[in-house]
This record gives C-alpha cells, sequence and structure tokens, in this order.
C-alpha cells in the first residue's frame, strides 16, 4: 500500500490532533474520577458508553453535512463561472451503509468489544497493579501490528523508545496502584488457574487492542478507501451502538428496569461523555494523519498528566517511583522523535572503528 503523503495543512492536523489528543486523555481521567466520587447515586457505565457513542455519531453526521454543504456550494460556483467540475460523489448515505465498507469497519469494531470484555476478565483475577503493568504491552503489539499490517519501518532506536515507554508507564501506572504494593501480588486471587486466566486474558486484550487499531488506520489510510473520516466514524459507531445496546440489554436489565437509563446522571458526567466522544474523533484524526504509534505516546504522556492533575487536585504525594516513570516516558518520547538524528549521529562510529582496524592492519 503506498503511503499517503502529508501536505502542510495536514501535518498541522496531524501535530495539532496529537497534542489535543493528550490534553483530552489526561482531562478525561480526572472528569471520569470526579464523576464516580462517593456521595452521589452511581450511573451505570455502560449507558454512559452508549451515550458516548451516540454522541460522536451525533458529531460525525453533523460534520458530514457541513462538509457536504461546502462542496455543494464549489459546485455550484463552479457551474456558474463555467469551469470544469469534478465527477459527482455518491451521497454519505450510500457510502455509510455500502454492505462491503459495514464489513471491513465491524471488524476493529468487534475487536474493540472484545478487548473491552477481556479486560474485565483480566481485572476480575489479577491484582490491579499487576494488571495495569501488563496492559503496556499494547503499546509493543501496536508497534508490532504497524510493522506486519501497515508495513512501517521501525529503526533499532524506535523500538528501544517503546520499550521505554512502556516502562516508564508502567512505573506511573504501578505507582497509582500503590495501595497493594507490599502485598503479594496474586494475594486477592483464589486459584492459580484465576492467575493463568487473567493472564492470558490480558494478553490477548493487548493482542486485540494492537490489531483492531492498526486495523482501523490501514482502512482510513487506504488510498482506494470510500468515504471520508466522519463518515468512517459514523460507519464505526452504529456498530459500536448495537454492540453496546445488546451488551446493556443484556447484562443490566435489571438495573435499567429498577433505576431507569439516566440514574446518577450530573453536570460532570456529562461532561465525561461528551470528553470521552470527543476523544473518539481525535482518535480518527490522529490516526488519519500520524499512526497508532505516536498516538501511544500521546496517550502515555496523558497518564503522566493526568497523575499529576490528581496530585494537585486530589492531594497525592508524588513518589520517586512516578517521578522515574514520568523521567522514562519523556526519554522515550525524545529518543523516538529523534531517531533519525540519533542514527546519523551513531553510525560513522562503526565505519571509524573499521577504519581504524584497517590502518592497524596496513601498518602490521
Amino acid at each position: 500500500m503506498k503511503p499517503l503523503e502529508l501536505s502542510r495543512t495536514q501535518t498541522h492536523a496531524k501535530y495539532t490532533s496529537l497534542c489535543v489528543l493528550c490534553l483530552q486523555n489526561s482531562l478525561l481521567a480526572v472528569i471520569m474520577r470526579l464523576s464516580r466520587a462517593s456521595g452521589h447515586p452511581q450511573y451505570n457505565t455502560h449507558t454512559a458508553v452508549l451515550m458516548g457513542e451516540v454522541l460522536k455519531v451525533s458529531i460525525s453526521a453533523i460534520l458530514i453535512v457541513c462538509v457536504r454543504f461546502r462542496k455543494t456550494c464549489r459546485s455550484q460556483r463552479c457551474i456558474l463561472e463555467r469551469c470544469d467540475s469534478s465527477k459527482p460523489e455518491s451521497s454519505p448515505f450510500t457510502t455509510i451503509f455500502d454492505c462491503k465498507e459495514m464489513i471491513r469497519i465491524s471488524i476493529p469494531a468487534l475487536m474493540y468489544v472484545v478487548q473491552n470484555n477481556l479486560q474485565y476478565v483480566a481485572i476480575s483475577n489479577l491484582d490491579a497493579a499487576v494488571f495495569q503493568v501488563l496492559y503496556q504491552l499494547k503499546i509493543l503489539s501496536t508497534a508490532i501490528f504497524s510493522v506486519a499490517i501497515m508495513g512501517k519501518s521501525i529503526l533499532p532506536v524506535q523500538w528501544i523508545s517503546i520499550i521505554v515507554l512502556m516502562l516508564g508507564v508502567a512505573l506511573v501506572q504501578f505507582d497509582e496502584s500503590n495501595e497493594s504494593l507490599h502485598k503479594n501480588a496474586f494475594e486477592n486471587v483464589s486459584k492459580e488457574q484465576s492467575t493463568l486466566t487473567g493472564l492470558i486474558a490480558v494478553v490477548c486484550a493487548c493482542i486485540c487492542s494492537g490489531f483492531a487499531g492498526v486495523y482501523f488506520e490501514k482502512i482510513l489510510k487506504h488510498i482506494d478507501s470510500k468515504g471520508t473520516i466522519w463518515e468512517r466514524n459514523v460507519q464505526m459507531g452504529i456498530v459500536s451502538i448495537l454492540l453496546a445496546s445488546l451488551g446493556l440489554f443484556w447484562q443490566d436489565r435489571e438495573f435499567l428496569r429498577e433505576f431507569g437509563f439516566f440514574y446518577g446522571y450530573r453536570l460532570v458526567v456529562w461532561g465525561a461523555i461528551t470528553i470521552s466522544a470527543a476523544g473518539g474523533l481525535l482518535t480518527a484524526i490522529v490516526v488519519k494523519y500520524a499512526d497508532n504509534i505516536l498516538k501511544a505516546f500521546a496517550t502515555s504522556i496523558a497518564t503522566v498528566l493526568s497523575v499529576l492533575m490528581s496530585i494537585l487536585l486530589f492531594n497525592k504525594i508524588p513518589t520517586a517511583q512516578f517521578a522515574l516513570g514520568t523521567l522514562l516516558v519523556n526519554l522515550s518520547v525524545f529518543a523516538y522523535g529523534n531517531a533519525f538524528m540519533i542514527k546519523k549521529e551513531w553510525t560513522p562510529l562503526p565505519r571509524l572503528m573499521s577504519s581504524l582496524n584497517g590502518k592497524k592492519i596496513a601498518n602490521a
């Protein structure tokens, strides 16, 4: 597949979307924590996920109408000026509900559903700190699938940066779960088989996360692919809404019957839903103009920022472990972004050594 060359505007969109995604993720973590604060009726998280998907589809549909309106105005202006008009495009409705395209977009949507369910299995059978550390394998799986599916070339320095990033985020996340640091990692697990189930579940969740993200990236960047980013978001959202609705009414029928769909909803809950939906739109832009590996770096920085915000808002005391994790994340970001420069700096050294050895042999 031929890679897409980015214009100056698209390059700006790439870096702007990465920065905004980083801020969005860090803010979402704090808002979600506030939305689940004690002393208030607890809303059903499955209903919040469903409402987030509905909001994301609604915003994407509005953006489709806006883009279509601009194109229509441009075409009418072109006709009035008697210039050559391009071939009329198919309607968004035809593109969105194209059977072949819907099947393709259903694959990552289903993988995300499987991933979310595997996360629940893993966290139910593993200590929270152990789960947070092992779940960082999703960064490595994303890189592997980027090479296998997208044909991305990753330098050795960048592979090292990815591993360092995993370690840094793991330290930060492990520090968040410090209540269990002085306990046996598996003391809460009743059976050895449960531990094995949790380990298998978290590894499979990481594989699903990496595959789904990279496959969605391939769909967005495919040159022959139909539809805009927003039409893809609507397609993904429709599938996600159907799956989320089935899961909600299958698992939470009793809750809905007793309390209703919007039980426990407050302004902060709607804020969390809105920010989450915005994150879905930002993710599509990042995947379109950047890639999943850069998205992993952005969300990792967001993890550090969210912990920093928690320290300021909830009077938490930063530890040396958190400081080390933050340092590793920053170093990995710098090394990954400057990999080509580092390669140029270090590449002449082997040549210099070989030339010196050659001179020694000649003098002998």
